[in-house]
Parts: structure tokens; C-alpha cells; sequence
């Protein structure tokens, strides 16, 4: 019976290794990867590097990826001539613009989760409120936002209002919360938001917050694993942890971030 089951866990794997060879994972995810060329391969790298996939897999789905790895590299070989031009076109001509799109807030300080609110500064208009979360979730119960209340379309370039971005953390006193403190910040989006397809606002340590035009309608959370984005945040924890907190500066090679 012992003989029979291994046998049979055997072939398994030995059938979704084949199956990964075929398919190759990398390439079938390779739309949540950031990079401009060889994605499937960038995917592959992330999802073998990431710890927390080990253990529940039992290894099995790193290693679908390692098995998959060669494939996924001949494959974005092919389409490297695609992706080349995909990544020098302008996104104008990649997406059409929304009028109601997600908000993802990530919550990246060492607080609980807190509520937060996006307002016209202009006209004083509410257009989103919402909740942190550490991992936020795509869905229906995402907070939407209106990009027609706050971008105005003129001729040669259309105007696009700043908004007040509100949001009150509370304090911990042993086990329970302590007073609240109000933060607000004032941001102008970039033109990109006429074509973002979502806003992600990475609240961050010393009560900052960075806000994101995203070409995806989904949360990816490899966003916040960019080099100029870590950098900001160790900056930003590192000044929190010596009580040095002054206005942010957003670093402003980061792609698609509001002002």
C-alpha cells in the first residue's frame, strides 16, 4: 500500500512537471511582473526567492518554477521584439481612460490599520474614503475613485486639481488605543491618472504617504519591492526610529507618483 501511494506521488509530480515544462508558469503570470523585458523569468526568480511559499507548498510550487524556468526564458526571448515596443509605447495608446478605478492603501508603518479620506482641495468634495490594510485586497469592496471630479479636460493639457489627503492614526497605550492624531497631506496627480487603471497609496513610516497611478486594476504587492520605493522606506523608518521625522520627499524618479 506505502509502495503504491509513493508511486502514485511520484508519477504526480512527475505529471505537474511536465505540465509546468509545457505551460511554463512564469510566462502564464508574467503580467504581474514589473520589469519591461524577460517577465516570465522575473516572476520565476520571485516566486523561487519567496520563503512563505516553501513551507505550504511542501516545495512543490517553487519548484514548478525552477522546472519552468528554462521555458519561461526561451518564451520571453520570443517576445522580446513585443515587450521592447510595448515598453517605448505611450501609454495613451495602451489603455483607455476610467472614470471610477480601485484604491489599494497599504498600510507600511508599525500602526493598526486606520481610516483615511481623499478630498477635492478645490471644491472640498469628498471622493474616496477607506481603510488600510497591510496586504490590501483586490474586489468589489475596494474604495473607488472618480477621476472625471478632478480632472479637467483642456486644451493642450488637461487640469487636474490637487487633492487633501486625510487620515487619523491612533496611538497604542498597552493594550489598548490611545489619543488619535490627524495627518493630511496635499497631493496633485499626475496626467497618467487619466489612464490609470488604479491608485495605490503606500502610507509609510514617519506618517507619510505615497500615492501611485497603477497601469493594473488588481493590487500587486511586488510594487512595494522596488528599489527606488525600498529605498524610501528605509530612509523614512530609519528617521522614525531616531525620532528625526521632517516633511517627506518623495524621490521623484519614482514613475507615476503624485507631487
Amino acid at each position: 500500500m506505502k509502495k503504491w501511494m509513493l508511486s502514485k506521488a511520484v508519477l504526480s509530480l512527475c505529471l505537474m512537471s511536465l505540465a509546468a515544462q509545457l505551460s511554463g508558469c512564469g510566462t502564464l503570470a508574467r503580467g504581474d511582473s514589473y520589469k519591461d523585458t524577460y517577465r516570465g523569468v522575473d516572476r520565476d526568480k520571485k516566486e523561487i526567492t519567496n520563503a512563505y511559499l516553501w513551507v505550504p507548498s511542501f516545495g512543490l510550487w517553487p519548484l514548478f518554477h525552477i522546472i519552468s524556468l528554462p521555458i519561461d526564458a526561451v518564451i520571453d526571448t520570443v517576445l522580446l521584439p513585443v515587450d521592447l515596443v510595448l515598453s517605448h509605447t505611450p501609454k495613451k495608446e495602451l489603455a483607455q481612460s476610467a472614470e471610477n478605478i480601485p484604491v489599494f492603501a497599504a498600510n507600511l508603518t508599525n500602526s493598526p490599520d486606520f481610516s483615511y479620506s481623499i478630498q477635492n482641495k478645490r471644491t472640498g468634495e469628498i471622493l474616496t474614503t477607506g481603510i488600510t490594510s497591510k496586504i490590501p485586497q483586490s474586489g468589489s469592496l475596494s474604495p473607488t475613485f472618480d477621476i472625471v471630479s478632478i480632472v479637467k479636460s483642456k486644451y493642450p493639457e488637461p487640469r487636474i486639481d490637487p487633492v487633501k489627503i486625510k487620515w487619523e492614526v491612533s496611538s497604542i497605550s498597552g493594550n489598548s488605543r490611545g489619543a488619535t492624531t490627524t495627518f493630511t497631506e496635499t497631493r496633485t496627480p499626475t496626467s497618467d491618472l487619466r489612464f490609470a487603471k488604479s491608485i495605490i497609496m503606500l502610507f509609510m513610516p514617519c506618517n507619510s504617504v505615497m500615492v501611485i497611478n497603477s497601469e493594473r486594476s488588481f493590487y500587486n504587492s511586488n510594487i512595494i519591492n522596488q528599489k527606488l520605493i525600498q529605498d524610501s522606506y528605509k530612509k523614512l523608518a530609519q528617521m522614525a526610529m531616531q525620532s528625526q521625522c521632517a516633511p517627506a520627499e518623495i524621490n521623484p524618479e519614482i514613475q507615476d507618483v503624485w507631487k
